[in-house]
């Protein structure tokens, strides 16, 4: 079994995630062919796993979905905000573009965090900004056929990844767990969640919930609390 990371630089979109899952498929078929997987995926990420899952439910053993986007009746608006900073990075540059984004109140899961910025070449930002408008999730009833063990990651207070999609995909996904950040430690946790999300998927009891670590799987602690 492998593990592989989606890691995306901006929220899930419908017809760029269509073809992130494919580039994700071939990828696949490439680099661990005939292979199950465990996919990590933040932001557009989480879209692509998505996608690529609907596509292909056997590949993953397992998929970890961090900081789920705008979704669904949430997302035209975002798609604006996507379209105008395209506009803003042609106009003005990227050095404006972050200096907006700073405005933005920032997670307290990420308090005393340095500023960041776009890990994409400025020549592609507007390219990529004009993708993740033509955004969504794949449609919530298509989600509810999703029966691979799902660990969602979230945190409060982050209106381009908000709550309330992390928590409507735990209440549409038929196995899934949802894990939320509320301060920095919380998100220290996150590597060991992932971590017994990969080593417990698929063997746990559905009747009795206990889980049952086959021989050659390291033991793992289970119930961490959100933070």
């Amino acid at each position: 079994m492998t593990e592989f990371v989606m890691n995306q630089p901006t929220a899930s979109c419908q017809r760029c995630s269509n073809r992130l899952a494919d580039d994700l498929l071939t990828a696949l078929d490439v680099i661990a062919p005939g292979e199950t997987v465990h996919g990590l995926g933040p932001s557009m990420g989480t879209g692509t796993l998505l996608h690529a899952a609907l596509r292909d439910m056997a590949r993953f053993d397992s998929l970890t979905l961090m900081l789920p986007p705008t979704a669904w009746g949430t997302r035209r608006a975002q798609a604006q905000t996507y379209l105008a900073g395209a506009d803003l990075v042609e106009r003005e540059g990227v050095a404006a573009f972050v200096e907006l984004g700073s405005t933005t109140p920032v997670p307290p899961a990420l308090a005393g965090a340095p500023q960041t910025g776009p890990a994409v070449a400025a020549h592609l930002l507007p390219t990529v900004l004009r993708g993740a408008a033509t955004a969504d999730l794949p449609p919530k009833k298509a989600l509810a056929d999703i029966t691979v063990p799902t660990l969602i990651l979230a945190w409060t207070g982050d209106h381009t990844h908000p709550l309330r999609t992390a928590t409507k995909l735990d209440q549409i996904l038929p196995h899934s767990r949802l894990v939320v950040a509320r301060t920095p430690y919380g998100v220290m946790a996150w590597p060991g969640l992932f971590a017994e999300h990969v080593i417990t998927a698929g063997v746990e009891s559905p009747t009795t919930g206990v889980i049952e670590i086959p021989p050659g799987r390291p033991a793992a602690t289970t119930g961490a609390p959100s933070a």
